[in-house]
């Protein structure tokens, strides 16, 4: 099984590098990471609909083991550059990926 993880990690490196060329600045420091919307629709006090714009962002542990809550971060996709605030992390089953919730900052 060990060995199967080794290998998967490899695999999951290549997709980060070179099949989704979006880039995450952390303190300085840029990475490359993949990015899933998570837009959802919630009633705000008044009953009509409020959008909830998050996305999670996915880091290779490898790369970023940890973050705190609360960092702003600034994700750059296509181009456009926009800042990103850390809702909350957790680390995949395979002990690969850094999972990370993001919100407009």
């Amino acid at each position: 099984m060990e060995s199967m993880k080794a290998y998967l990690a490899a695999d999951l490196a290549g997709v980060f590098v070179y099949d989704f060329p979006t880039t995450c600045t952390v303190g300085g420091t840029t990475y490359n990471v993949l990015v899933g919307d998570n837009s959802q629709t919630e009633e705000d006090a008044f009953g009509g609909p409020q959008m909830v714009d998050t996305q999670s962002i996915h880091f290779r542990v490898s790369d970023l083991a940890s973050i705190d809550n609360g960092t702003v971060l600034t994700l750059v996709d296509t181009g456009v550059s926009t800042k990103k605030l850390v809702v909350s992390n957790t680390i995949s089953a395979d002990g690969n990926e850094m999972i990370v919730q993001v919100r407009a900052a």
